[in-house]
């Protein structure tokens, strides 16, 4: 093997690490943004948890599978984790201010649909009972 596909694959997995590193804070600002969003229990917070974790781990062990034939890297370890930290510290409180404006507009827009929806389905109730009393 040359010096320079060793060098190679080891960016490669470097590379996959921060993609990794950057999916992990993402993930984790979508759940945050729900969490604002709308009123969670603990059950729920804690199946959003499990679900993040288990999705860490899953695309933890498919980049170290996949990348570096299964074999742990420090570096790419340390190289998701300073991405992590990086889009934490860089990013993530505008994504989630930004995400949770957004989605409470939304929250809102259907909120209004529902009371449109309602009111319309009452008054066509009322006019058909007025409708049926007439006939009888």
């Amino acid at each position: 093997m040359s010096r320079f596909s060793f060098l190679a694959e080891e960016s490669a997995i470097l590379i996959h690490a921060g993609v990794l590193g950057l999916q992990m804070g993402l993930v984790y600002d979508f759940l945050r943004m729900f969490r604002r969003s709308f009123r969670c229990n603990l059950v729920i917070i804690a199946i959003m948890d499990l679900i993040y974790w288990g999705f860490v781990g899953y695309r933890t062990f498919f980049v170290m599978h996949t990348y570096s034939n299964g074999v742990l890297r420090w570096f790419a370890v340390l190289g998701a984790i300073t991405i992590l930290g990086v889009y934490l510290k860089l990013f993530s409180r505008w994504f989630v201010s930004i995400g949770t404006w957004l989605l409470a507009g939304i929250k809102s827009i259907v909120r209004q649909g529902k009371k449109f929806l309602t009111r319309k389905t009452k008054l066509s109730i009322i006019n058909l009972k007025k409708v049926s009393k007439e006939r009888e």
